[in-house]
């Protein structure tokens, strides 16, 4: 029964209810912009900046702490320089950007011949077949 009361104590948690969807009024758009006048500016990427959320500062790891409160101000700058805009304003600042391309690393099967952990359990298996 203990299984059941679990569940049923799932059950009764209320589920946090959904923000309501608000449409951004502050946009950062990266992108790119021919050289010739009058071109039009290509977004690649938009971010609507009015949504995010200031990340509090937790943690140990003193470097991290500071990476976290740099990431806090640029995101603090970015907003206040698009709260000064007017409605309908945009503005073009070019600047020189890097773009890091990742891929995760897949996790990859441990090597049973060559791990020591296993080797004591050879022994306690071989006798269940």
């Amino acid at each position: 029964m203990g299984i059941l009361n679990h569940v049923a104590a799932a059950a009764a948690t209320p589920v946090e209810a959904k923000k309501p969807f608000v449409k951004s009024e502050y946009w950062v758009n990266f992108g790119d912009q021919s050289e010739a006048e009058g071109t039009p500016f290509i977004s690649v990427l938009g971010i609507p900046m009015d949504g995010f959320e200031v990340k509090p500062i937790t943690g140990k790891n003193a470097e991290w702490r500071q990476m976290q409160a740099a990431k806090n101000d640029a995101q603090n700058a970015l907003l206040s320089a698009l709260e000064k805009l007017k409605p309908g304003e945009e503005r073009i600042m070019p600047f020189t950007m890097m773009v890091q391309l990742r891929r995760a690393a897949g996790s990859e099967a441990p090597d049973a011949e060559g791990n020591p952990h296993l080797a004591g359990l050879s022994g306690l298996i071989a006798g269940c077949d």
